[in-house]
């Protein structure tokens, strides 16, 4: 009987933390009740021919969408804390700002928001989830704050990112994150992980600046761009690199990144390894 009414009770809680609720025209899930915490939810999905389709949490166009810190269901007062997953994907938003409460981005959060061009992200943030922000085409605007990881596809096909600053407090940058944005430079001199593929195509990728930090160099991370420049800090600690980390350009003239021993930085140039003591690399 005991036992009975433990799982009772269990139970009656995890309905009360799945509770849904709509807010200023956007649906809001409890995701931990004892702390009046919630995220985010997509609206609804469906299945049609036998494929699941998803929609946004809303079916209003913002120019200016500034979520609230608290949100209401009747007399309860709730924190937003997270963006739940697909959210907002293609919703019709063209400017962005999330309060200080939340400290997450969830999969696909504003995934295909093809308006969407200038994005402030708040100081308590610490992960942009994975496809956060894939496919946002007009995005040129991006204020990362404190966020210390950057998920896998989050900024990937952003056509329109040409410069982002990364702040010294992200030390993950995960698969696939940038991978074809338009980014013409980038400087990372405090990340320490840098995922597979994580530039792959940036066709306007021309200078790279890496630091004393970086551990783990994923394979193809700078492939098929047209590296023309290689910044990096003095020496840098026993780093972990895939042979096919950074593997020549699509113009077939540019720097391949190797391996490191024994401290020194080396570089692959049309197949011949040779030491690099100058701080910045380029194609003779």
């Amino acid at each position: 009987m005991k036992q009975l009414l433990l799982l009772l009770g269990l139970f009656i809680s995890l309905s009360m933390a799945a509770r849904d609720f709509k807010y200023d025209g956007i649906i809001y899930t409890v995701i931990d009740e004892a702390n009046k915490c919630v995220e985010t939810k997509a609206g609804y999905s469906e299945k049609v021919n036998d494929d699941t389709k998803y929609y946004a949490g809303n079916d209003v166009t913002y120019y200016s969408l500034d979520l609230p810190a608290k949100v209401y269901d009747g007399d309860e007062e709730y924190t937003l804390t997270r963006i739940g997953d697909i959210s907002f994907t293609g919703s019709t938003i063209f400017k962005l700002t999330l309060p200080e409460t939340v400290t997450e981005i969830g999969f696909k959060g504003f995934s295909v928001c093809t308006w969407l061009y200038d994005v402030k992200l708040p100081e308590e943030m610490e992960t942009v989830g994975e496809e956060a922000f894939s496919g946002c085409i007009r995005l040129t605007e991006v204020d990362l704050a404190n966020v210390n990881t950057i998920g896998k596809m989050a900024f990937a096909l952003c056509m329109g990112l040409e410069h982002i600053d990364i702040p010294e407090s992200v030390k993950t940058i995960e698969s696939q994150a940038f991978t074809m944005s338009a980014l013409k430079s980038i400087s990372i001199p405090h990340v320490r992980e840098i995922g597979s593929r994580a530039f792959w195509v940036c066709a306007n990728l021309e200078s790279v600046q890496l630091g004393n930090d970086l551990i783990d160099l994923g394979i193809m991370a700078f492939s098929g761009c047209p590296l023309t420049k290689i910044y990096y800090n003095t020496e840098f600690p026993a780093l972990t690199l895939n042979p096919l980390s950074m593997m020549k350009s699509m113009k077939r003239q540019h720097y391949t990144f190797l391996h490191l021993q024994n401290q020194h930085l080396k570089a692959l140039r049309h197949g011949h390894i040779s030491p690099i003591s100058k701080r910045t690399i380029s194609p003779t």
